[in-house]
């Protein structure tokens, strides 16, 4: 790199001195006849050390900033922007809310954010309701207590859905009607805490122990 700057020196209040306090540098980092790119690079001392580049401003108008980013007011980038250079960076906000006038991808589509219909998407990019998860690998959906007691939910590629509920007291609870108009497996004990209606046909006992067990004072078969 070739260029020049603009040294500020200044005194401490130990000695009549001057001390380096900032510069700043007007550089060129092509030099390639024809070819030249500049650059303004700010640098600043912290601690009584040598100067070091805390910003610079390149060629194509690119800012980059060595440490936070502080605004008392709108900070407007136009164009891309880089926020961080390694994995252990962090983005913090003390906004309480976030405004995204477009739609936002996260991650080639983990989480996608579809502003103009106010739809998210997981795994999608077009999402088509308010919350549309899309992957082939199963279970897509998981709820849970802890690591031990959970349910997942589950798409095949026929669309056939799978619930499953994992833990020591895993099972389900309906606390309202369910209606369904294709077929229901159940694997493992149906209970009912007061009517249970089949409008179609019914299977019960296809495997071994082939067995129904009726609690109540009656059962009433209204046909054959």
């Amino acid at each position: 790199n070739f260029g020049a700057g603009l040294l500020f020196r200044l005194e401490n209040n130990d000695s009549d001195s001057l001390n380096n306090a900032a510069s700043i540098n007007a550089i060129l980092t092509t030099v390639t006849s024809g070819s030249e790119a500049s650059a303004l690079v700010f640098n600043t001392i912290t601690g009584g050390g040598a100067l070091t580049e805390g910003m610079r401003l390149d060629a194509t108008g690119n800012l980059t900033v060595v440490g936070a980013v502080s605004s008392g007011s709108d900070l407007l980038v136009a164009g891309n922007s880089v926020f961080g250079d390694a994995s252990g960076d962090t983005i913090t906000s003390h906004a309480s809310t976030l405004t995204i006038p477009n739609n936002l991808n996260i991650d080639s589509n983990t989480l996608f954010v579809d502003a103009a219909n106010n739809r998210v998407g997981i795994g999608t990019a077009s999402p088509t309701n308010a919350l549309h998860v899309l992957s082939t690998t199963t279970p897509q959906f998981r709820v849970a207590f802890d690591t031990s007691n959970f349910y997942t939910d589950s798409v095949s590629s026929t669309g056939a859905v799978t619930f499953d509920a994992t833990g020591t007291g895993a099972g389900f609870t309906f606390s309202d009607a369910i209606i369904g108009s294709s077929t229901l497996s159940v694997t493992g004990a149906v209970t009912a805490g007061t009517d249970l209606e089949v409008v179609s046909n019914a299977s019960f006992g296809t495997t071994s122990p082939n067995r129904i067990t009726l609690s109540g004072n009656h059962a009433n078969i209204t046909n054959n």
